[in-house]
């Protein structure tokens, strides 16, 4: 708040000093003509050159100052047409000096001080104060200026000379004084708010405001004349240093995050250039010749031109500003120049004057203007995405909510396209976008006019941006399904006939979910929830769309809760193994057992693998489950071999462990430990994990080979396997899966299907483990069928290790398990 209060205070100050600085320079010379002495009182000559070779002629008042050459002004003063005292007032030239003299008794050229020069006026108001008219009836006075300059000479009265520097001091007092209460204020600003824009601005305002005082002579006012002779040598440090932050203004105004490549890098190495030369011109002491400092403005402003033609289209709207506010001091240096050129004076003071304060009250209320648009850009994009110009997820859950207070039934549609991902990995964000503007346009224009048809009280239905990519559309009022269905076959209509964009037919499919208030949920949150809930539906036979399901809703959350608890189930011992033993049906003998993870949660009671599993396998905790499992059955199966020394343990491994080395390393220092025989433990991978990875996984298996414990292959038939795929891989099981045992009996390709397995197996070296075995005749079809290994209810269900060492006790003494079994 104080910061807008003290920037309308800085303009309403800045103002007024402008307006003062342009006004009282012409009273000052309306007083001139006015109260000016009559000339015959005092006749004034010229002359050019060295005094002793002048030839002096009549002179009324103003005359021209050439370049770097003396002029010398011979006034004759009329004593007996003055009463009062008077004053002999001389303009001063550009950055010049002016010295008076008069002949002594012995007619040599003295200069006159003390009460009749002020010395801290010199440069400001060079002057000759007359107390002694016949002592100084002949007065002359030499002026010279590095620049080519107008002055005139007056004589006014005492009281006048001092009413005209009053009013010339107060002008450009205020004048100064909010240059530079301005530029603190930038400083200031820019600081405190880390913004160089700000910055660059208070140093272009602070170089032109001692630029000003220079050459307005004020150096006079406040340092003595020796000392306001050596800042006058600053006035080119001041130019460059103008010029410097000038194109510092551009760089971060109009260049910076907007052009790229060598206009950018060339503003701002220039801009610092002539930072640097301002800095050398101060150490040095020196002065620039008027020839280099035009090739200083005339580079500057060919860096600036280079600048405003290379903005884009849609910031034409600060170029044009930039342009007119730097138009007045363009002016200005154009009229100077072309007076220095053409040897004709077209500035005077009044119009420096206007022109410079034109430009800064332009400047200033370009600043104000450009903070007012950032401003404004600011809060539009609150509710636009930046990049699509669509209504971004506040400006939706606004409009949803303003629904929510009024009461007013509504349906929320997300859509979601699904080539956008790809567009952007291989055409860029940049053409994403666009794809989408052209699109949705199309879209927008399509679902309007089908709402102006089928609804009553129709109104533009816009588009928002929910997320990346992630639309959403809102439906007002009470809609019926079929009227949903319509809106979605407009979406996918529109996405399907695809839109020509750049050479390019972009086709494309939606997925999308809706949910309606009140019917799925009363408030806002909830409703994106369950609009969001039913598009990450998966898509069965072909349907186009999924309204919110309770049932899934239910999955979902129950979904969240296992995955937050799984990390708990490790440390609180929820875990835990039981073992279904396979039995080896030639011999009739158990063969060994696979280790199968179960969780018994205090409050949800049994959950089984299937469920749990995927679940730490996407939220990345399966590598703790793993290894914890490896452990366990370790050192179990070290147990085990104390009862059955020949007993072979299975251990499932999760598709995202296998690549991990620490899991081997884990697994050779369990067998080391525990003295185990590698050959002894079975490492069972998934059939559908293998697809595809078949280099990458020759790779690890064979590691896993090297530590000299097998592997097997799970679920066999509900994959994608080839004979090339079994042989290159070289498993030492295969396990069928349940579905193809279980109805054996029953279904004749289940018979074939099991028995080309084992077949196929054996010719490939492979042993067979057959799943779900339930009855004694699928059992005895096994083992017709040349099956290696069997494991299902018929021989034990999973049991807990106790009672799985008691059930190995039970069965040991039996010549063939399946006598034992059938009792």
């Amino acid at each position: 708040m104080w910061l807008s209060v003290a920037r309308q205070a800085l303009i309403a100050v800045f103002l007024a000093g402008a307006l003062l600085a342009m006004v009282f320079p012409g009273v000052a010379s309306d007083d001139n003509k006015t109260q000016q002495i009559n000339t015959p009182v005092a006749t004034f000559a010229i002359a050019y050159g060295e005094l002793s070779n002048a030839q002096f002629a009549p002179l009324e008042s103003q005359f021209y100052v050439p370049k770097a050459q003396a002029v010398w002004l011979k006034a004759n003063i009329n004593e007996t047409r003055l009463n009062e005292d008077v004053v002999l007032t001389v303009e001063r030239p550009l950055l010049g000096q002016v010295a008076f003299y008069h002949r002594d008794s012995a007619g040599s050229l003295s200069p006159l001080d003390g009460e009749h020069v002020s010395t801290s006026l010199r440069h400001f108001s060079p002057h000759l104060i007359v107390h002694e008219p016949k002592r100084l009836q002949h007065v002359y006075i030499k002026i010279t200026s590095p620049y080519r300059s107008q002055s005139q000479i007056s004589l006014t009265s005492y009281a006048n000379y001092h009413s005209q520097v009053d009013n010339r001091l107060f002008a450009s007092g205020v004048f100064s004084g909010v240059l530079l209460l301005l530029s603190v204020y930038m400083f200031a600003t820019g600081l405190l708010s880390k913004r160089a824009s700000l910055l660059s601005i208070a140093g272009y305002i602070l170089s032109l405001g001692g630029f000003y005082i220079i050459h307005q002579g004020l150096t006079d006012v406040f340092f003595s004349y020796q000392t306001s002779l050596a800042i006058m040598q600053y006035s080119s440090s001041l130019l460059a240093a103008a010029l410097g932050c000038c194109l510092l203004f551009f760089y971060h105004f109009l260049v910076r995050r907007r052009l790229t490549g060598t206009i950018n890098t060339m503003t701002q190495s220039m801009a610092y250039g002539y930072l640097l030369v301002a800095a050398v011109i101060v150490f040095s002491a020196g002065q620039l010749a008027f020839a280099v400092q035009a090739v200083l403005v005339l580079v500057a402003l060919a860096v600036a031109m280079a600048v405003l033609l290379q903005q884009q289209q849609g910031n034409r709207k600060e170029v044009w500003f930039c342009g007119v506010v730097w138009m007045p001091i363009l002016l200005l240096m154009g009229l100077f120049a072309v007076g220095q050129l053409t040897r004709t004076m077209l500035l005077s003071t009044s119009l420096t004057h206007l022109l410079v304060s034109s430009h800064l009250v332009l400047l200033l209320g370009f600043v104000v203007w450009h903070d007012s648009e950032s401003r404004r850009n600011f809060i539009k994009y609150t509710r636009v995405d930046k990049d699509t110009e669509l209504p971004n997820k506040f400006a939706l859950l606004t409009a949803l909510e303003e629904l929510e207070l009024k009461n007013k039934a509504h349906t929320l549609l997300l859509f979601k396209p699904l080539i956008l991902p790809t567009i952007k990995l291989n055409f860029g964000l940049s053409f994403a976008n666009q794809y989408i503007n052209k699109l949705f346009k199309k879209v927008s224009q399509q679902i309007n006019t089908y709402g102006n048809a089928a609804i009553a009280n129709p109104v533009d239905t816009e588009i928002y941006r929910l997320e990346e990519d992630v639309f959403a559309i809102i439906l007002d009022g009470k809609i019926e399904v079929s009227q949903v269905e319509q809106y979605v076959c407009i979406l996918c209509s529109v996405f399907e006939e695809g839109v020509g964009f750049k050479d390019t037919k972009i086709v494309d499919s939606l997925e999308v979910g809706v949910a309606n208030h009140p019917m799925h949920a009363k408030t806002t949150e909830k409703l994106v929830q369950r609009a969001l809930q039913a598009l990450s539906t998966k898509s069965q036979n072909g349907q186009r769309w999924h309204l919110f399901d309770v049932e899934n809703s239910m999955s979902s959350e129950r979904q969240l809760q296992l995955s937050s608890h799984l990390k708990g189930a490790i440390e609180q011992n929820q875990f835990s193994l039981f073992f279904q033993p396979q039995v080896n049906l030639t011999t009739g003998k158990v063969f060994g057992s696979e280790a199968l993870l179960r969780w018994l949660h205090p409050d949800f009671g049994y959950i089984p693998p299937d469920e749990f599993i995927p679940i730490a396998e996407s939220s990345g905790q399966i590598f703790e489950i793993t290894e914890w499992v490896l452990e366990q059955a370790l050192h179990y199966q070290a147990q085990i071999t104390q009862v059955m020394p020949d007993h072979v343990i299975s251990i499932n491994i999760s598709g995202r462990d296998l690549n991990r080395r620490e899991l081997s390393v884990q697994l050779i220092t369990l067998i080391n430990e525990l003295s185990l025989a590698p050959s002894q433990i079975m490492i069972e991978i998934t059939e559908s994990v293998t697809i595809g990875k078949e280099a990458e996984l020759k790779g690890v298996l064979d590691d896993y080979r090297s530590i000299g414990v097998k592997v097997a292959i799970d679920d066999f038939g509900t994959g994608y396997s080839s004979l090339a795929y079994l042989s290159k891989l070289g498993f030492d099981e295969l396990k069928i899966d349940k579905s193809f045992v279980m109805d054996i009996e029953t279904s004749k390709s289940n018979q074939t299907i099991c028995k080309a397995t084992c077949d196929m197996a054996h010719n490939l070296g492979s042993k067979v483990v057959a799943e779900g075995v339930e009855d004694v005749n699928s059992y005895i079809r096994l083992q017709a069928y040349g099956c290696d290994y069997a494991q299902g209810y018929f021989i034990s269900r999973p049991l807990p290790f106790n009672e799985y060492i008691s059930w190995l006790t039970k069965v040991s003494d039996s010549d063939d398990i399946k006598s034992f079994l059938v009792r």
